[in-house]
């Protein structure tokens, strides 16, 4: 089938109900336990896809309240043992070389890209987000870098 194959390499992606039931029950509990009113502010539903090429997993969140705001991270996972722990930096160090290796390879943007938080602010509250900038609430040297993002 090619589709199995086309996909053969995607490890998943994740469901937001958990995250959902989550943020319901931190609410509640912050309700019950101080009596104050609280209410989201935002709702960001994030999808998570997870892709494996060789040892290394490319994650990409793409958030679906902001048209053009796309992220991602390329990870490689060190497990310590006793026979590697003298040898663990090292070990870090030749991953760190081996995933901006992949990254220049691949074309990935490495720079600092701002919280979807963030961006949901300045897109949708822009004077709340200058007021929590005014109030060091948010570093006054963030810049906005999106991402343009296609995921088929």
């Amino acid at each position: 089938n090619e589709n199995e194959n086309e996909n053969e390499n995607v490890i998943g992606n994740n469901d937001n109900n958990n995250e959902i039931e989550t943020s319901n029950n931190l609410i509640n509990t912050l309700k019950d336990r101080y009596q104050i009113n609280i209410v989201p502010y935002a709702t960001i539903t994030t999808t998570r896809y997870a892709f494996k090429d060789e040892d290394l997993v490319i994650v990409i969140d793409d958030v679906e309240e902001l048209d053009s705001y796309c992220v991602g991270e390329v990870e490689k996972v060190i497990i310590k043992t006793e026979e590697n722990k003298k040898d663990i930096e090292k070990e870090i160090e030749n991953a760190e070389k081996e995933i901006n290796k992949y990254c220049r390879e691949n074309n990935f943007d490495t720079k600092y890209v701002m919280s979807k938080l963030y961006v949901y602010l300045l897109e949708n509250s822009k004077v709340h987000f200058d007021f929590l900038v005014k109030n060091r609430v948010i570093p006054s040297n963030i810049v906005k870098m999106k991402t343009n993002c296609q995921l088929n």
